[in-house]
């Protein structure tokens, strides 16, 4: 695991899309290889997390407020 410096932190968090490649060279981040940045909790913000597997964000669907089934 790397941990971006204070300032790197502070571009990625402003736009992390356009920092990819950034991270991927000041981590050594293979092209292959997809990572994470923690921004939270504070004392771990910055963190580089690199994985093999992309894990899909899965979501919840909303139920009916008041409890009725469909």
């Amino acid at each position: 695991m790397n941990k971006l410096t204070a300032e790197q932190f502070k571009e990625y968090a402003t736009d992390p899309l356009a920092t990819d490649e950034k991270v991927r060279k000041w981590c050594s981040v293979p092209e292959d290889r997809y990572f994470t940045v923690a921004k939270w909790p504070e004392e771990r913000a910055g963190e580089v997390r690199v994985t093999a597997d992309l894990h899909p964000v899965r979501r919840k669907p909303k139920g009916n407020r008041r409890g009725n089934r469909p």
